[in-house]
């Protein structure tokens, strides 16, 4: 799980060209996605909502700059 998010921020962040939370939020909804994919579209849906709600939690309680 960690793993996903962690390559994922990276490759946000150098699409974007950006550091901000939102790199976060995208990584945390692809991490998610990938992880439910054998749950199906829906799954994959909810798994990109709540990673990526949860990256922005965290995101915002280490006061990401």
């Amino acid at each position: 799980m960690a793993t996903a998010a962690a390559l994922s921020t990276p490759r946000a962040a150098q699409v974007r060209a950006k550091h901000d939370i939102y790199n976060s939020v995208y990584a945390g909804c692809a991490a998610g996605a990938v992880l439910a994919h054998s749950a199906g579209p829906k799954g994959m849906c909810l798994g990109c909502a709540s990673f990526a709600a949860f990256s922005a939690v965290i995101d915002k309680i280490m006061e990401h700059d």
